[in-house]
């Protein structure tokens, strides 16, 4: 068969159909945009009961995946045990922004559910709050409050400032924030777009080492916050609602790995210094694109 001119019949047929299909292109988007509205509207909303169960839920489910990093950071494999501690860290934070939500004894509807899927949601949503909480103008009285009955943590023979709580809290917001893109260099070969190749994790054995230590010390302690946000929600809620205190569940402790101090201090740095790298370089193109 002969080539196709630019002018001929048959080129010109196939340059209209092309054109159609562009000009159907918004329409298909339209439709597509439509069954996504349509399936928001199908999902039934989380109820506040079910909400309370699925904090519950996340425990369960954070330890096994902390047990499981823990075996796999004791076998000497680190790049495996981070991912496993950032999920583990992943579900805490989803179980407290459901405890948060049942103390509101509101359903949490279809946009909810979407976020709560969300990876970047999940990392960033409760520490953005937190920073939020303490920037108020209000949390001065708090604290100030909370320093004359001693119960603000002291250091250099005084009580911390809120000034410095806040800074820390930024400083762990944007530190967690960045805990997706080594999730996904520890489990992925990805495209750098800005440098022009595929990267993944690249550190030495002791950063890694260190860095998995200090996931696996993060993860601790945001087990330890969901525990307490789970009791807070029933402590809150009890007397409105005393069948709840037949729903409080024993506090299963963590099979605590014996971390070396100065390596978690150590993998801070590591951390910090990928985040910064995050931030210059741009998105990681590697696993999952989307939430």
């Amino acid at each position: 068969m002969g080539r196709r001119l630019r002018g001929s019949p048959a080129g010109a047929d196939g340059r209209a159909r092309r054109r159609a299909a562009r000009r159907g292109g918004g329409k298909g988007r339209r439709k597509a945009d439509r069954r996504r509205a349509k399936g928001r509207r199908e999902k039934k909303p989380i109820d506040p009961t079910s909400a309370y169960l699925g904090a519950l839920g996340t425990q369960g489910n954070a330890r096994r995946l902390f047990n499981d990093a823990v075996l796999l950071h004791s076998a000497g494999r680190f790049q495996g045990a981070i991912p496993l501690a950032i999920m583990a860290i992943e579900e805490c934070l989803k179980g407290i922004e459901l405890g948060r939500e049942f103390r509101k004894l509101r359903d949490i509807p279809a946009d909810g559910q979407e976020r709560l899927a969300s990876h970047a949601h999940k990392l960033g949503h409760v520490h953005g709050w937190i920073v939020r909480h303490m920037e108020d103008e209000r949390m001065k009285g708090v604290h100030a409050g909370l320093a004359r009955e001693g119960k603000v943590p002291r250091e250099g023979g005084g009580p911390v400032s809120l000034g410095e709580i806040a800074d820390n809290a930024r400083r762990t917001r944007d530190m967690v924030g960045g805990l997706q893109r080594v999730k996904e260099m520890c489990a992925y070969v990805g495209w750098d777009a800005k440098e022009g190749s595929w990267q993944s994790l690249d550190v030495d054995c002791d950063d890694a080492e260190a860095l998995s230590s200090f996931v696996l010390a993060m993860a601790m302690t945001h087990y330890e916050m969901l525990h307490g946000s789970t009791e807070f929600a029933v402590n809150a809620l009890v007397d409105r609602i005393p069948a709840l205190e037949k729903c409080r569940e024993e506090k299963v402790e963590l099979d605590a790995p014996g971390l070396d101090p100065d390596k978690v201090q150590r993998g801070e740095g590591v951390l910090l210094g990928i985040c910064g790298k995050a931030g210059a370089r741009g998105p990681y193109e590697g696993g999952a694109a989307v939430g």
